[in-house]
């Protein structure tokens, strides 16, 4: 997470260190590795095996396996790394500030970056947005506003032109929640609105993903091209895309961004939370460390290095 000085100073002059957060820091620290060597990069691995298929080769359910895969890539690399950092801040005696929450479950594009990345968010809410005037000014002072800091969100994370589409895209798509979309999407299923608005992210990560502009609008035009659906590939096109440890891991992405959005779900963990002690939370986050450690030592030790995505920003 990017921290300022002000989220941490009190900590620095009053630091203290505990076995509870310790053990804490230990339990975010496994949990952000797994995330990371398990999820993002075997799927990393099946979004690689897409783009390297000609594109006169690919049909669209393998276009968009290989954006989902990296939509799924980005999020669970990024939110490991995240983990890994708040948990070794816990080990440390520092409270770092979550920077993930669930972004995938989101209705909207607005509550979307209220979930991912906040730490960045509220950086360029601070500091860019606010200081253009924020949405104090008039509605269409308000979207320039908008866009001129996803513009600029778009060129920190690199000088090309397919960063600044994902940016405009971005500012295009809060620009329409703020024009109508929040309040049509209250009379709209909430399933709905979390599918609608993921896909609308997974668009826009193509453009983020691509090389160049034209790789991009290939890769979307495969996409949308109901002309070729087709689940086969040419024999020398096919290799291992999608094998059985590729595919239980895809599963599991799906279910860790997606089941808390089921309400029923979440309030039974929630009840079981409450009735359970201390000591029960304590075993389960131990019985979580052990296998996501060694999974994760054995996946290091097996596959070549893979750095984290955001490392290139």
């Amino acid at each position: 997470p990017i921290i300022r000085y002000h989220d941490i100073a009190a900590q620095i002059e009053r630091r203290t260190l505990s076995l509870d957060e310790t053990f804490y820091g230990m339990y975010r620290f496994a949990i952000g590795l797994g995330k990371k060597v398990l999820i993002a990069d075997t799927l990393g691995q099946v979004s690689s095996n897409v783009v390297a298929v000609p594109f006169e080769d690919l049909s669209m359910p393998y276009a968009w396996l290989g954006i989902l895969a990296y939509s799924f890539q980005i999020y669970f690399d990024f939110a490991g790394y995240s983990d890994m950092a708040i948990g070794l801040g816990h080990m440390m005696g520092f409270r770092f500030l979550e920077n993930f929450n669930l972004p995938y479950i989101s209705r909207n594009v607005t509550e979307f970056w209220r979930r991912w990345h906040i730490s960045l968010s509220n950086w360029m809410k601070e500091y860019l947005y606010i200081p253009l005037g924020g949405n104090r000014v008039s509605p269409l002072r308000t979207y320039i506003n908008l866009w001129t800091v996803f513009f600029l969100s778009g060129l920190w994370h690199g000088a090309n032109w397919t960063f600044i589409v994902w940016g405009l895209l971005h500012g295009l798509y809060l620009v329409c929640d703020r024009l109508f979309w929040v309040k049509l999407s209250g009379r709209l299923p909430k399933a709905f609105n979390i599918i609608w608005t993921f896909l609308l992210v997974t668009v826009a990560w193509v453009f983020f993903r691509a090389p160049n502009i034209d790789v991009a609008l290939l890769t979307l035009r495969e996409m949308f091209s109901v002309s070729d659906i087709s689940f086969t590939l040419p024999n020398h096109a096919r290799g291992d895309i999608l094998h059985n440890r590729a595919a239980a891991v895809f599963a599991l992405a799906i279910l860790m961004s997606f089941l808390p959005a089921i309400d029923p779900l979440v309030r039974i963990y929630r009840r079981m939370r409450e009735r359970s002690g201390e000591l029960v939370v304590a075993v389960v986050r131990f019985a979580l460390i052990i296998p996501c450690v060694l999974l994760s030592a054995i996946a290091l030790a097996a596959t070549d290095f893979h750095p984290f995505l955001y490392f290139r920003f």
